[in-house]
């Protein structure tokens, strides 16, 4: 085998590593350097071509920050004629794929240096071929990935604005009744109107925290927390939605159970408050239930397990329960609950453990530690 006939069986070598990357920076900068040592390059830049044959430098090497307009220009020439270009001591290489081209590789010696040679200029054309079908794979999963991207911020719109329709229509009952109490002059409407701005107040800061607790800096600060008052207060907010769908609400507490943990009261509130709403739906039987209770585990842990004899899930339901946006519940759900009872779990350093069957009704366990790091007292 020659020497030259080595340097091409190299270069198809080296384009097997091109497609192993699959970081866009990293490929660059591997093909341009790569590039440069097989033809002796002192410089090189790969430039991309957009929409109607839009040019950018994507990436360089051993070359300015500016680009002379010159260079420019020669690049939008290669990308026009589609075919390598030798111009004494500088390059151009096409990447094409499939008769189109993707980007355009440009590489230079330096005034004191040999011109390039044809074999030279070949080399790198090979180099450029196998580079343009490992480019375009990258560049087909950034563009799948950002569809994915927008897809998610579309059902994340349509998410709040599905639980926005149900909070600003706790507003318009709210509007309703305190028109007919000042209208009307009935006390008795002023205060249904009263307790229905409460409970729209209530939801639209919970939501609203809800939806903070899904970005990046969400942070818990644990406190001490009651869960006896935690209990109180759940079990006051979900009755009139227990009455509503004919079950009944069980809440108990061990009784030789702490007074206190490390917890968040407000985040530890709006999961529960989510789970127990997701078992008040899955109510199916006349005599529904569902039960809550907070226990020891041992020593270091407590639990609190929800229990209820509704529907129960499949298992396909069951495996794909925690996903993001996931949802049991077809177009009426968002997934958005679910995701924040993990969120939360996550950030107390708990454990959810579940059991389901068809018909027969749902358990979640939850496992938190008594204590945790940081805490303030109150």
């Amino acid at each position: 085998m020659t020497s030259e006939d080595q340097d091409f069986r190299s270069a198809h070598e080296i384009g097997k590593i091109y497609d192993s990357l699959t970081e866009k920076g990293a490929l660059c900068d591997f093909f341009l350097e790569s590039v440069c040592n097989f033809i002796h390059a002192e410089k090189g830049e790969l430039y991309f071509v957009g929409k109607d044959d839009q040019i950018w430098m994507e990436a360089q090497c051993g070359g300015p920050a500016e680009i002379p307009e010159s260079v420019r220009s020669a690049v939008q020439t290669a990308v026009l004629e589609g075919k390598p270009v030798k111009d004494n001591k500088m390059i151009l290489v096409p990447l094409i794929v499939r008769n189109s081209i993707v980007g355009v590789g440009r590489f230079e010696r330096n005034s004191q240096s040999e011109a390039f040679s044809e074999k030279e200029l070949e080399l790198a054309f090979v180099l450029a071929s196998e580079m343009a079908s490992s480019i375009k794979n990258v560049l087909l999963f950034e563009q799948t990935l950002q569809m994915e991207r927008l897809a998610a911020v579309g059902k994340t719109m349509g998410m709040v604005i599905h639980e926005m329709k149900n909070i600003i229509q706790l507003a318009k009952f709210s509007e309703e009744w305190l028109r007919k109490g000042v209208t009307e002059h009935s006390q008795r409407h002023l205060e249904r109107g009263m307790e229905w701005m409460n409970n729209f107040l209530k939801e639209i800061e919970g939501f609203v925290y809800e939806i903070l607790s899904l970005t990046k800096d969400y942070q818990i600060v644990p406190q001490k927390t009651d869960l006896r008052k935690l209990l109180v207060q759940l079990q006051e907010d979900l009755t009139p939605r227990a009455k509503d769908a004919h079950t009944q609400l069980d809440f108990q507490i061990d009784r030789d159970f702490p007074r206190e943990v490390d917890s968040d009261f407000q985040s530890l509130y709006r999961a529960l408050l989510n789970m127990v709403k997701n078992a008040l739906e899955a109510s199916d039987k006349e005599d529904a239930y569902v039960r809550i209770r907070v226990k020891s585990a041992d020593t270091d842990h407590y639990q609190i397990v929800i229990e209820d004899n509704g529907i129960g899930m499949s298992d396909k339901v069951k495996a794909q329960l925690f996903q993001a946006l996931m949802s049991t519940k077809g177009e009426k759900g968002t997934g958005l609950g679910l995701m924040i009872v993990e969120r939360t779990v996550k950030a107390l350093k708990g454990a959810i453990q579940f059991q389901s069957e068809k018909g027969k009704g749902t358990q979640f366990t939850f496992t938190f530690p008594y204590a945790l790091p940081n805490t303030e007292t109150n």
